[in-house]
């Protein structure tokens, strides 16, 4: 999934690019909301969203311990977790 939302495919989620995810989720973002949300689960500080760093918001939030209705980033993350897996299963449709 974070290659689906790795637009750039550099390894991390930009500001940037969870403003595209917001934006085809129906949610506009600001840069500015966006570096926010980003801020509060990037525990390095990098300005991103690493694979360890989205690992562990996954995790959480399949364990409960995230607030998804409540947590913006984890909502979007649910969001397009649900869209991929409907994109692909069109796509396993298509192909019978």
């Amino acid at each position: 999934m974070l290659k689906m939302i790795d637009v750039d495919q550099g390894g991390s989620i930009d500001a940037e690019e969870l403003q595209f995810l917001g934006e085809s989720l129906g949610n506009k973002l600001s840069l500015e909301e966006a570096e926010h949300l980003i801020a509060e689960h990037d525990d390095d500080n990098s300005g991103t969203i690493d694979f360890a760093e989205f690992m562990g918001l996954m995790f959480k939030i399949l364990r409960g311990t995230v607030d998804v209705e409540n947590d913006k980033l984890g909502k979007a993350m649910m969001e397009s977790r649900s869209q991929i897996k409907l994109f692909q299963e069109i796509e396993n449709i298509k192909g019978e």
